[in-house]
């Protein structure tokens, strides 16, 4: 073998090393540029449908280009916050209907940890959070509405989860949306809210709506999550309506849900997600999504199609202002004080 087939071997030996090497180095460069995403829930289990995994879902949607995880069970919230951040993730997501102080703590002790709290407005700024909002109350009213055009008994329920500034917006914004369709019918219809302490408790929703339905209600809007869909099926059991929440949920009771409450949960959150592992910047630090970026509704179900025509005229008066919906009891007694002097 002369000398210059074995300095082409060298060279050839040394450019296949240096491509495995710079490989290698591509490989686990890209591992490091990786994200790390995790989502903190108060619940202890995730996968039975409810409001987290529509959360999840969104987050999910970024996995390609981050490794996306989550935390639930039976602990505090705030040690499965600190177990969190053992984990020096780059974001934590979080949906804390009773815990908004420890995510805040916990963002206030975490300064390089980008914080996101669904379904809640920060009134402290940090520069480590962002928040994400619904305007649930506008969907809700036009929920409220729906349910005045149906019912027979004049006699209508609402049953929420857990007792919160969320879940009283779908409350006196439904009540609201009741009360104002009753006006325009010529109805005087009464709305009785219950509430299960639980958005996990499917029996309990079951327990609320037989109770409400045996006691005259003809339309229940349940937003209560896997305890809401026990009011679904006693709908069908009494042959009555009920309105779903966050998703279409017809598919649960095609005959029996009149219509949904929609909240675009997964698409708002994959939108922040993505924005965020992307490293851009956002515009505001509460983000708020409502009927003017389609993140809000209500679906056709089994409404006719004068009655969701109708329904849509009031969201347009929504949007223009010339209904300012309630999202809390204070604001709900000052809509109908208004309200009774038009």
């Amino acid at each position: 073998m002369n000398n210059r087939v074995i300095v082409s071997i060298v060279i050839a030996l040394v450019l296949v090393v240096a491509i495995i090497a710079s490989a290698a180095y591509i490989i686990t460069d890209e591992k490091e540029e990786r994200k790390t995403v995790i989502l903190v829930i108060e619940e202890e289990a995730i996968g039975d449908g409810s409001y987290n995994d529509l959360v999840f879902k969104g987050i999910k949607s970024a996995s390609a280009e981050a490794n996306v995880s989550y935390i639930a069970g039976s602990e505090s919230m705030k040690d499965k916050l600190d177990k969190a951040t053992s984990q020096t993730p780059d974001i934590i997501w979080t949906v804390p209907s009773k815990t908004n102080k420890e995510v805040i703590d916990s963002a206030k002790a975490n300064p390089d940890i980008l914080y996101v709290m669904v379904d809640f407005q920060s009134e402290e700024k940090l520069d480590n959070l962002i928040t994400i909002s619904f305007n649930s109350n506008e969907s809700s009213f036009l929920g409220g509405c729906a349910a005045a055009m149906l019912t027979e008994t004049n006699v209508v329920g609402f049953v929420g989860g857990q007792e919160s500034e969320v879940i009283e917006a779908f409350e006196y914004g439904y009540k609201a949306g009741v009360d104002y369709a009753s006006k325009i019918l010529g109805k005087n219809v009464e709305t009785i809210s219950q509430y299960a302490d639980s958005f996990t408790d499917k029996d309990k929703g079951r327990t609320i709506a037989q109770e409400l339905y045996e006691g005259g209600c003809d339309v229940i809007f349940q937003a209560a999550g896997v305890t809401g869909i026990g009011v679904i099926e006693e709908a069908k059991v009494y042959d009555k309506w009920v309105i779903g929440s966050d998703s279409d949920q017809e598919y649960l009771a095609p005959d029996n849900v009149l219509t949904s409450v929609i909240k675009e949960i997964t698409k708002a959150t994959a939108l922040v997600n993505e924005q965020l592992v992307n490293d851009e910047k956002l515009a505001v630090q509460n983000v708020v999504f409502d009927f003017s970026n389609g993140a809000e509704g209500i679906v056709q179900g089994n409404l006719t199609d004068n009655q969701y025509k109708d329904i849509m005229q009031i969201k347009e008066k929504i949007l223009s202002g010339d209904i300012n919906v309630p999202d809390d009891k204070l604001s709900y007694e000052k809509f109908i004080q208004n309200f009774v002097q038009l």
